[in-house]
């Protein structure tokens, strides 16, 4: 079954905009590699997959206020 909204849907839109591809590529992969360390957890929670997402999203943010040398670095990556 699947149900349909009238309700507008939320979108996010975020990036790290760095300098090298090098650079890029190191920072693919460390979220990568945060997100499977997320997913080695063992939780009975059923929202885990929700706090795993949020808590990528804050690890996100926190790295593009560090690296990104787009404008958005002061929002996180946010656009």
């Amino acid at each position: 079954l699947v149900k349909k909204s009238d309700k507008p849907q939320e979108y996010l839109t975020r990036h790290i905009r760095v300098s090298t591809i090098e650079s890029a590529n190191l920072l693919r992969q460390t979220l990568i590699d945060f997100q499977k360390e997320l997913s080695l957890e063992l939780l009975e929670d059923p929202d885990k997959p929700f706090h795993d997402r949020e808590k990528v999203e804050k690890y996100f943010s926190r790295i593009a206020k560090k690296y990104s040398v787009c404008a958005t670095r002061v929002l996180g990556g946010d656009l």
